[in-house]
């Protein structure tokens, strides 16, 4: 039945939830998935969570994190926590779950798991009966495998949330950021990043319609050789360092400009002509050579195809 998909609740992130009502509810041991739950894909932990680790410990929970990432990534997150883990878990897969149990040592009423993916996280744990609790993801996904299941997961979730409010009778039962959009506080954008790239592609075709209605003609025509006259130049370096700067997303940037670059050198524009950045470069993606680099959406710095020609 798709009810045993449904989250027992569903928060913004791990930084919202009460774990001393959870304490006081009778939960004693807390599985924490990692990627996009506590950090970012592939990123170290950082002090906020390191803290939020601690204080929950503090109540007096057992935590442990039960991921299916390798053994090497986990351990780079657990620098500076001190937690036991189960790594490559195959979840949704009852193995890990009933592993995680073990490490607890705790029946499986007490604890309670705390994941961003409906069909790993909330899936295995509602076939062992263990209860859940999802987070919004962190982070910024495209249209690959995973875009591709967590436009899946949107639709189990809307379901649930519609089926939640139907049932209450509130808009409590929204998340955070539909309850601000329904409030035009923010824009359609800015729900998550689902709604991101849903807006993203209508702006394109958007785009294409009005170029395609208009007599304006485009700069096509590309020189081999150089022109005689330089009328300006100019260098400046691209790999930036610093605390928080990806190296490699710097690198990939670099090659993301270089890529650009080549489509639009040697580009003559004829009288009458406009010079238009995105018909000369044309699409960003993996297959033309391009790499995730640094883009700004909604005001937050996250990873993305193409990320740094502007």
């Amino acid at each position: 039945m798709l009810k045993r998909f449904y989250p027992n609740d569903y928060v913004e992130s791990v930084f919202d939830i009460d774990y001393q009502a959870l304490f006081d509810a009778g939960y004693r041991g807390i599985m924490f998935d990692i990627d996009n739950t506590l950090v970012p894909h592939g990123e170290d932990s950082v002090p906020e969570v390191d803290e939020l680790f601690r204080t929950v410990q503090a109540i007096g929970f057992k935590t442990i994190l039960l991921s299916n990432n390798d053994k090497p990534r986990i351990e780079r997150f657990l620098a500076n926590i001190d937690c036991p883990y189960v790594c490559d878990a195959e979840k949704p897969k009852a193995r890990g779950f009933v592993e995680a149990l073990a490490r607890l040592d705790l029946p499986k009423n007490q604890v309670i798991s705390i994941g961003d993916q409906v069909f790993t996280d909330v899936l295995g744990a509602n076939q062992l009966g263990i209860d859940n609790i999802l987070v919004k993801y962190i982070g910024y996904y495209d249209d690959g495998p995973k875009g591709k299941r967590r436009a899946a997961e949107s639709v189990v979730l809307g379901r649930y949330l519609k089926r939640k409010e139907r049932a209450t009778g509130a808009s409590e039962a929204l998340p955070v950021q539909v309850r601000r959009f329904l409030r035009r506080e923010i824009s359609f954008s800015s729900i998550s990043p689902a709604c991101y790239a849903i807006s993203e592609r209508k702006e394109t075709m958007r785009r294409h319609a009005t170029d395609a209605r208009s007599n304006e003609r485009f700069a096509r025509t590309h020189l081999d050789e150089n022109l005689p006259y330089v009328i300006a130049s100019h260098s400046c370096g691209l790999i930036k360092r610093g605390p928080g700067i990806d190296p490699e997303l710097q690198y990939n940037k670099a090659t993301n400009i270089e890529l650009a670059s080549a489509a639009i050198n040697g580009l003559v524009i004829h009288p009458g002509e406009t010079f238009s950045f995105w018909h000369t470069v044309g699409n960003t993606t993996a297959r033309r050579g391009y790499k995730d680099g640094r883009i700004i959406i909604n005001d937050r710095l996250a990873p993305g195809m193409g990320g740094g020609l502007c």
